[in-house]
């Protein structure tokens, strides 16, 4: 049975985690992650597979994030559903195989991994500050490489999804402004509506990869702790709606600089203490 002072934390990240998931489209496991990493360390739950499972769990609650964010930018026309399913399918690839060689990789080399992509993402939006207004052209560059950038947006997308624990939106936002030039309005939307797919797929794959793993707790499904995944779900997925619709209304600008200096000082914390 989970300490209640847990379910409590889970349930506040949660409403960040799914804010940021709503407003950015990166999912939201760029504020979760970090927390399940120190819990789970400290509480010694998942042995020596804690970062695994705080990967999958997180993967599990950016399903549920994911959809409610696309949800509301539907509602908003802030998807462009023509170019979802195309990218989703090699995104579910990419994910399968990332998910694949998790168990290959030590917990200290994917904690690693995922600390570099915090602080290269930290300053590619602290050096970027200018907010992207992308091609008004919600069908990308040219129709003959169009296909082609939108395959390596999600395979690349869904690979980073399987090895790191995140929706892949950290990689499919910064892809579908600068290589498919998307407008700005519509990649939040865009990014949580491939992630659907995407990290259903990694989930499976983490679910498969740790199937009876006996260093997992009680109430852990593969590399999924169902314990923690429950009060994150909840709450993301009530904050997720506002941060959409905060998407709508809200610039990026000051807010991109504040997101930046966070995912820098969560890596100095996961690199140094």
């Amino acid at each position: 049975m989970m300490d209640w002072h847990l379910f409590v934390l889970f349930f506040i990240v949660g409403i960040f985690s799914g804010f940021a998931a709503g407003f950015f489209g990166i999912g939201g496991g760029i504020i979760t992650i970090p927390i399940l990493l120190w819990v789970f360390e400290l509480k010694s739950i998942g042995g020596d597979y804690f970062v695994h499972l705080a990967f999958g769990t997180n993967l599990f609650v950016i399903i549920f994030t994911a959809a409610l964010a696309s949800y509301r930018h539907t509602r908003n026309k802030n998807v462009f559903w023509h170019a979802v399913p195309f990218i989703a399918i090699f995104s579910i690839l990419g994910a399968f195989l990332g998910a694949g060689v998790v168990n290959f990789l030590s917990g200290v080399v994917l904690k690693y991994i995922f600390i570099a992509l915090l602080i290269f993402t930290g300053f590619q939006l602290l050096l970027d500050k200018k907010e992207k207004t992308g091609n008004h052209k919600r069908n990308g560059s040219g129709k003959g490489d169009k296909r082609l950038f939108q395959a390596i947006t999600g395979l690349t997308a869904g690979l980073i999804s399987g090895i790191t624990g995140l929706g892949g939106g950290l990689v499919t936002v910064p892809l579908l402004i600068n290589l498919l030039k998307y407008p700005i309005k519509i990649v939040a939307g865009t990014s949580s509506s491939v992630m659907i797919f995407t990290t259903t797929a990694a989930t499976i794959g983490y679910v498969i990869q740790g199937w009876r793993n006996p260093s997992l707790p009680s109430g852990a499904v593969g590399y999924v702790y169902l314990t923690a995944a429950v009060p994150l779900m909840i709450s993301a997925v009530i904050s997720s709606q506002f941060g959409a619709q905060a998407n709508n209304i809200i610039s990026k600008k000051k807010l991109q600089v504040g997101f930046a200096l966070f995912l820098l000082v969560v890596s100095l914390k996961l690199l140094f203490f």
